[in-house]
């Protein structure tokens, strides 16, 4: 498979993941109740984009080494870092952006 497609094809995987949780926590978090969280908008989208990244992912590990997609999936945090600070407005302090560079370079360091 080309590299020009698996690449964008895992990039979509983490952002539908990183999406996908947000509607979950969304859908959790307005819910009362279980039965009003089962049919809950957000919960259900989100539940629905986290499966599809989940089946992606799958499809990701027939070309690609099982040990080089589950620690990129690492990526799936720096996109909920961005959500959780502009859609949920949760505060990114200094120490989370210097641990999410360190995680970066440690995905550099693990393609390379």
């Amino acid at each position: 498979m080309s590299f020009f497609i698996l690449v964008p094809v895992f990039i979509l995987m983490t952002m539908l993941g990183a999406v996908g949780s947000l509607g979950l926590k969304k859908g959790a978090a307005s819910a009362k109740g279980l039965v009003r969280l089962v049919f809950n908008p957000w919960f259900v989208g989100g539940g629905f984009l986290y499966f599809i990244s989940a089946v992606l992912d799958i499809w990701l590990l027939k070309y690609i080494p099982y040990v080089i997609v589950l620690p990129l999936t690492a990526l799936t945090y720096c996109w909920s870092m961005a959500l959780a600070a502009f859609v949920l407005g949760e505060r990114v302090t200094k120490t989370k952006l210097f641990g999410l560079l360190l995680l970066l370079i440690g995905m550099v360091l693990l393609v390379i």
